[in-house]
């Protein structure tokens, strides 16, 4: 797991009972679907406390597939907005080039994982480019929502909306507090477009874009763009991202379309593609680990220890894990014994 720090601007006066929340509510979900939310999205798992207040969260990491080397060793997530290089820089770069069926590809993939968050009255809030993740070349297309924690659960926020992902692109004057389904798909069009055109800062819905979309689906990226909320239905969503999906298929077949025609071609992949120099993938250590051996953490847990996710027996179970900030004290202890230890001598 890792550790995920609030500051104090971040929360809400009920954010740890909100929070709380999220994870009951992935806690009772079928088997089935808590597969499927936890293969798309990194969503809390335990509430981290200081005393009373507010700590942080624990999340999962990334699976190894959202993850790449780059060709300096080092191991990063690969954010979504790795689409958008063309080919020359994927080359000079030394990373994977997705073409456009590739590219449409993962972004059905995410707008699944959107349209059943919508379905279950949760809006994601949060959604830009560095909040998303994505499979490599080598992998069937996948996409994974990072930083869960922001969403909007039946109308109700967790944590305090600083900032909007898209403050810039946006052209609407006002926006709903909290945010709203057609919000998120407003963000997700963004997306779209820039990812969709191999030019990140790309705002408005070109040839370049459409011609590689059904007509109907540019006129409902259209409508996204302008937040009509009457383009936000769930099951609308579903079924623009099943066909999206089908840009590249299992075997390895991209869908290219050409006008009103489409074209199947045999996917080249990553044997097209410059090999990386780096060697095999490896997952970067968390850099703030919470362990259970961990001498901060309480023994005893508290009446929301309910709300943990079920483990085996052999590990502990924290639903909230007691953090204690006792530094203060520890360096008073440590300059008494010293001091005493001196005297003893002398």
């Amino acid at each position: 797991m890792l550790l995920k720090q609030y500051k104090g601007e971040k929360t809400i006066p009920n954010s740890r009972d909100r929070l709380c929340r999220l994870i009951e509510w992935r806690r009772n979900l079928p088997s089935q679907d808590r597969a499927f939310l936890d293969a798309r999205a990194a969503w809390i798992r335990h509430v981290v406390l200081d005393e009373d207040d507010l700590y942080g969260v624990l999340v999962p990491p990334a699976p190894e597939q959202f993850w790449f080397t780059n060709r300096k060793g080092v191991t990063k997530p690969r954010e979504i907005s790795e689409l958008g290089h063309n080919q020359a820089d994927a080359h000079h770069l030394v990373r994977d080039y997705f073409s456009v069926p590739h590219v449409i590809a993962r972004l059905g993939e995410m707008l699944r994982t959107l349209a059943w968050l919508h379905r279950k009255d949760i809006v994601l809030g949060d959604l830009h480019r560095a909040n998303v993740l994505v499979g490599g070349l080598a992998n069937v297309p996948a996409a994974y929502v990072i930083d869960c924690d922001a969403v909007v659960f039946k109308g109700e926020p967790a944590l305090r909306r600083t900032n909007f992902p898209y403050p810039w692109s946006h052209p609407m004057p006002t926006w709903p507090d909290p945010l709203d389904k057609s919000c998120d798909l407003a963000f997700f069009a963004h997306m779209t477009v820039g990812l969709v055109s191999k030019r990140l800062e790309n705002i408005a819905l070109t040839d370049d874009v459409l011609c590689h979309f059904p007509v109907a689906h540019g006129e409902l990226l259209a409508q996204w763009l302008r937040r009509e909320n009457a383009a936000a239905r769930a099951d609308t969503l579903s079924t623009v991202a099943v066909q999206w999906c089908r840009y590249v298929s299992d075997q390895g077949i991209e869908y290219v379309r050409s006008g009103t025609s489409e074209q199947r071609k045999p996917w080249k992949g990553v044997a097209a593609i410059p090999a990386s120099p780096t060697g095999d993938i490896k997952l970067p250590k968390p850099l703030n680990p919470v362990k259970p051996t961990d001498r901060r953490l309480s023994p005893q847990l508290t009446q929301k220890s309910v709300l943990a996710e079920q483990v085996p027996t052999k590990r502990p179970c924290l639903g909230v894990a007691m953090i204690k900030v006792h530094f203060a004290n520890t360096l008073c202890e440590l300059a008494t014994v010293f001091i005493t230890v001196v005297m003893t001598a002398s």
